[in-house]
């Protein structure tokens, strides 16, 4: 996650080429065992912890470790942190690696990412064979946007795909498999 909106050619990049100036977390899941997720972004502060029966998996390269989530109610929570929700943000980009076992599953959302609550917030999830990525804020006190949510049905079940959303102000994009 970057505290700064990545340019188009930043985020086709490979990862090792984008400056870490910026990042605020990264969340490599190399772990074994445990329930820690180590935030190895120059910041440190933003790590994560595994809820509810989620487990560290080691997968084959590019990615090494990942999260291994059962469908009914795991997920990653990371503390509440000025760099990442306790301020007003504008700009943001958020990347992740995903593999979901039914792409059409229409009976729950299948949440890859999610921040904020009822109020404001961005998301990223799985549902009914589509990827959506999406943001909103409906702050009375500020700019009430009821949201906008980028899909695609270009995805595969059980097949790894990289997103990438991108909040720059007033414009938000996704980049899947590093395409726009």
């Amino acid at each position: 996650m970057y505290n700064l909106a990545l340019k188009t050619e930043e985020i086709e990049m490979p990862s090792d080429r984008v400056s870490n100036d910026a990042l605020v977390m990264h969340l490599k899941f190399e772990q074994t065992s445990g329930t820690q997720a180590i935030d190895s972004s120059s910041f440190g502060k933003n790590q994560g912890e595994l809820r509810n029966g989620s487990t560290f998996k080691n997968v084959a390269p590019p990615l090494g470790g990942t999260v291994n989530f059962d469908g009914l109610n795991d997920y990653v929570s990371v503390k509440d942190s000025n760099n990442i929700n306790l301020t007003t943000i504008t700009t943001r980009t958020i990347s992740l690696w995903f593999r979901v076992d039914d792409k059409n599953l229409s009976n729950r959302k299948q949440v890859l990412y999610e921040e904020g609550g009822a109020r404001r917030g961005l998301n990223i999830y799985v549902h009914n064979g589509r990827l959506y990525v999406g943001g909103w804020n409906n702050e009375s006190s500020q700019r009430n946007w009821q949201g906008t949510y980028l899909s695609t049905e270009a995805i595969a079940s059980d097949r790894w795909h990289h997103v990438t959303l991108t909040l720059n102000a007033q414009k938000m994009q996704q980049h899947l498999n590093w395409a726009r």
